[in-house]
């Protein structure tokens, strides 16, 4: 029986769950691959169950989904990469003491998928830094130590982050270095930042994989490293399994929506996770809901570390 504590909070008219589950429920050193698949997958099906979640199937999401993917490979193709690289915003000069929100967009994504969010966070006054990373070729390793560069250049300059959000596989960037990087927890420690990781696959999780998910691996649009049947999955999934570092744990939060037909929900199931109704994919990083969610979650911490 799945042990863990929920706390209802009620947000622009959705019922959201901020479940916390208790140590060893989803992470088991002795598990091999398909046992820490199996243990994440009974875990949220006894919590789906306990939480009265239900089932939601959005063929929407995944048409949604499907063509935002081929929008970014039209894009890609456009522009070559190191040009697609440098619409990235690039982190300015900074003051003592001033607070910066860092975006980091899922594979193949660029600062256009921020748009919105990234236009609130300035219109409420707040200086937004958009990271970049070549998703083909780093491994979780190498960007997450790219992003560790920028952000040791916001503190030698004794300016702060005040909030990190990471979409996708930006989320699996985050995940990555709040279970394995020391340097990255003990500055999140000091800043007090409120991370995000939305819609982590957790190293992927494409072993089931429904029909448009198969077609969309079939079309090159699902790499290697989002399927656990493959080396590059597998590995990927090594690189980021275990608990998040105790000191960053209350600062770390797991989003998953339950709408999502790319990332499943129960794949992204982490210990602090805030479990919200419907909302797809591509709308977890462009959705006005979402936005406003995120925005709560910054201004408002204390409210989702219960």
């Amino acid at each position: 029986m799945i042990n863990y504590s929920s706390t209802q909070i009620d947000f622009g008219g959705k019922p959201l769950h901020l479940v916390n589950l208790a140590k060893g429920q989803l992470f088991d050193d002795s598990d091999d691959l398909e046992a820490r698949v199996a243990r994440r997958e009974r875990c949220w099906d006894e919590l789906s169950s306990s939480l009265d979640i239900a089932p939601y199937s959005s063929w929407g999401d995944a048409l949604e989904t499907g063509m935002a993917l081929i929008g970014n490979v039209i894009d890609t193709a456009i522009h070559q990469k190191s040009e697609v690289k440098q619409r990235i915003n690039l982190l300015g000069d900074l003051q003592e003491g001033q607070e910066v929100y860092v975006l980091i967009a899922g594979a193949g994504q660029t600062e256009g998928n921020f748009r919105g969010l990234a236009g609130k966070l300035r219109a409420a006054g707040k200086t937004v830094y958009v990271h970049g990373y070549d998703f083909e070729n780093e491994t979780l390793t190498q960007s997450g130590d790219g992003l560790m560069s920028e952000l040791k250049k916001i503190n030698g300059a004794e300016a702060k982050v005040a909030g990190i959000l990471g979409h996708s596989t930006g989320a699996d960037i985050l995940l990555h270095l709040s279970t394995k990087n020391e340097s990255y927890a003990n500055l999140i420690s000091k800043w007090d930042t409120q991370v995000l990781a939305v819609a982590p696959n957790n190293g992927a999780y494409l072993t089931k994989g429904n029909i448009w998910q198969k077609m969309l691996r079939a079309t090159k649009q699902i790499h290697d490293f989002d399927d656990l049947k493959t080396e590059a999955g597998a590995f990927r999934n090594n690189e980021m399994y275990g608990t998040v570092q105790e000191n960053i744990a209350d600062q770390t939060l797991v989003v998953i929506c339950t709408g999502d037909r790319l990332i499943l929900p129960g794949a992204g199931l982490h210990e602090r996770t805030l479990i919200v109704p419907g909302e797809g994919h591509i709308k977890e990083v462009n959705g006005e809901f979402m936005h406003d969610l995120y925005m709560d979650i910054f201004d408002n911490p204390q409210t989702y570390r219960v």
